[in-house]
């Protein structure tokens, strides 16, 4: 994951110590490379930051204090194109337009054929810069050519205008904080927080849905006037006249074949469930699938190992799970996979306990012990990881054709 967070002041500039303070507040989403876009006296001047590259201090100056009314902050993990020039911010050719990407486009290998094929050239393999070509050539219609998860944010200084937007399904967080003084906006609100122009309070609204349904429903969350972003929907902000417009590029289609067999169900759900797995393991860094020892992780695995022979498999051992661990072993072996298990003491798991909360960002049911195994994971070079988180809501699915 990477992380991005931004403000624009409506009325007057503010310190850019608002966005070195919520750059810092999100580092853990992003240890590999950090930057900077500031709107100074009607132009762009990008900046590097205390934890960029060296190559990225050579070429752009270190963000000190000084006063701007729009800024963009952003934290990498390298996942595609490692190099210098996967470096966000990014800037289209004539510097007018800015973009920051939280995500992985899917398809942006197809998205980059056919933008060469209508004249575009690429300097990076990144699926970043075929974001920004995308948006150059279609504008706000090229979000729904994306299949993937994304949090973006653009600067259109021809348009005058900012533009956040959220994958289909919410995959990627993106938070906003309103009001008649501005705008801000990040991918964890922790770093909203940090802006001057927040005032914290609690949204008790939101609290009680949180309760009531065991997760704060979008847009709401646990802050008043913070706002999680809908899925599939961008937000329009004029940088003329402050006007703030929502949009909805794409919803569930209602259109279905009654008349389909189920052996046709079950070989295009396959079929579906090989694609999206063959470009998730798309990277020029090691990928891992966490196993729990059930049916969705298990079958990730299954469908990853003929597309990437070297892939990492890892289960998480914690007291009373010894039959998960068992089956999760015993799958990896059958399909030849290596295999590793991480023991986490009851101890363990209650010390990052505060720190679980703190990411969470809200009450939270259940007790976890994500915190380790992302820790685990960290520990053996794993930047993109594979699970089955969620997959057991859409199975049901299937069995409940009223949802």
């Amino acid at each position: 994951m990477c992380g991005i967070s931004g403000y624009y002041s409506f009325h007057k500039n503010i310190s850019t110590k608002n966005i070195l303070e919520m750059n810092q507040a999100i580092s853990h989403r992003g240890p590999d490379d950090e930057g900077f876009w500031l709107y100074l006296n009607r132009r762009g001047m990008s900046f590097s930051g205390m934890d960029s590259t060296e190559k990225i201090k050579e070429q752009f100056p270190v963000l000190s204090e000084n006063q701007t009314p729009i800024a963009l902050g952003f934290r990498r993990l390298s996942i595609v194109d490692l190099s210098e020039r996967g470096h966000q911010p990014m800037l289209s050719d004539n510097e007018k337009i800015i973009i920051t990407f939280n995500g992985e486009i899917y398809n942006f290998r197809k998205l980059k054929t056919e933008l060469e094929t209508m004249g575009h050239s690429f300097i990076s393999t990144s699926d970043t810069e075929v974001i920004l070509k995308a948006y150059q050539e279609w504008g706000n219609a090229m979000f729904v050519k994306l299949d993937g998860m994304f949090a973006i944010c653009i600067v259109d200084l021809h348009q005058q205008k900012i533009i956040l937007a959220r994958d289909r399904v919410g995959m990627k967080p993106l938070f906003y904080y309103q009001d008649e003084k501005g705008l801000v906006w990040a991918s964890e609100i922790k770093a909203i927080l940090k802006n001057e122009i927040v005032k914290t309070e609690i949204n008790w609204n939101g609290v009680y849905t949180n309760f009531l349904f065991q997760t704060t429903l979008a847009p709401q969350t646990c802050f008043q006037n913070i706002f999680s972003l809908e899925p599939a929907s961008c937000m329009t902000i004029d940088l003329e006249d402050q006007k703030i417009i929502k949009e909805t590029f794409w919803s569930l289609p209602s259109k279905h074949d009654d008349n389909i067999t189920q052996a046709e169900a079950t070989e295009k759900i396959d079929q579906l469930l090989s694609e999206s797995i063959s470009e998730q393991l798309f990277a020029d860094v090691p990928v891992a699938v966490m196993m729990s020892g059930g049916i969705d992780s298990t079958l990730i695995a299954s469908k990853a190992k003929p597309f990437n022979g070297k892939v990492n498999t890892y289960t998480i051992s914690y007291p009373f799970s010894e039959e998960e661990v068992e089956k999760a072993t015993l799958a990896a072996r059958y399909f030849g996979v290596s295999h590793k298990v991480k023991e986490v003491s009851d101890e363990e798991a209650l010390d990052q306990l505060k720190e679980n909360i703190q990411h969470f960002e809200e009450p939270y049911s259940s007790f976890e012990v994500l915190i380790n195994a992302a820790k685990y994971a960290r520990e053996q070079q794993f930047k993109v990881v594979l699970s089955g988180n969620g997959q057991m809501s859409f199975w049901r699915l299937f069995s409940h054709p009223e949802a």
